[in-house]
């Protein structure tokens, strides 16, 4: 698995402005199973999101193609690539 850490780079109003689009690309992911989790960051200054797999590359890659990245608003960074050894019921899915 891999922890992405993105960093808002923009005013607030100017991340909003591309959040619908930004959530409807997150959606694509989740529903392929590369994105297993995202979210804003509290206090609301970026994000986090979980990929599946062990490619961090791979998973910054397609990051590129984020519409926050695309428009200059957000950019993401490796946190920590690991094997889940402990989980919840129904979590090894996602540990692939």
């Amino acid at each position: 698995m891999i922890v992405i850490r993105g960093t808002y780079l923009a005013p607030m109003e100017d991340v909003d402005a591309v959040r619908a689009d930004h959530v409807g690309w997150i959606g694509e992911h989740t529903a392929s199973g590369a994105v297993i989790a995202a979210g804003r960051t509290t206090p609301p200054d970026g994000s986090v999101l979980l990929f599946s797999g062990a490619d961090a590359e791979a998973a910054l890659l397609l990051l590129g193609d984020d519409p926050y990245v695309t428009a200059g608003v957000a950019e993401y960074r490796v946190e920590a690539v690991f094997a889940p050894v402990v989980h919840a019921h129904g979590f090894e899915r996602f540990a692939a």
